[in-house]
């Protein structure tokens, strides 16, 4: 089971040794991934993802759109959509071919959980959403 970011917590609690968003940092360029989570970390927190597991998360979520458009073009996404602008389709690909999943199972996230259903379905395996009841009800994800 893959479970990035706040799903970890509880996939680990429910005794189902799930891949957190830290695992897959071996299918990239680490170093890179680490360089840009750092950049990235200061001011971001969840109390549910440990800082390791939140470097991952930014550091290879991040690696697309500067792989794509450079570091000051991925620099213009982010401070114009924030996180949002991620957009990783092209690192979710690598844990799910990598992992073979069962399943996935996301949250509204927008940028990991679009791409991991995209991917995941490109792959032809099966996806579960959860959305989180206190988000905005005119979310987009709520209608795919």
């Amino acid at each position: 089971m893959l479970a990035l970011t706040t799903g970890y917590p509880a996939a680990v609690a429910a005794n189902t040794n799930p891949v957190g968003h830290k695992d897959p940092l071996h299918l990239v360029n680490t170093e890179s991934a680490v360089f840009w989570g750092r950049q990235l970390l200061n001011g971001n927190s969840n109390p549910d993802i440990s800082n390791e597991g939140l470097l991952a998360y930014l550091g290879t979520n991040y690696l697309d759109p500067v792989s794509q458009h450079g570091a000051s073009g991925a620099a213009q996404i982010l401070c114009e959509y924030d996180q949002d602008g991620f957009g990783p389709l092209h690192f979710m690909r690598l844990p799910l071919e990598h992992y073979k999943p069962d399943v996935v199972v996301a949250t509204n996230s927008p940028c990991i959980a679009q791409a991991a259903f995209e991917v995941t379905v490109s792959l032809g395996s099966s996806t579960a959403g959860r959305v989180d009841l206190s988000e905005n009800a005119g979310d987009n994800y709520l209608t795919q």
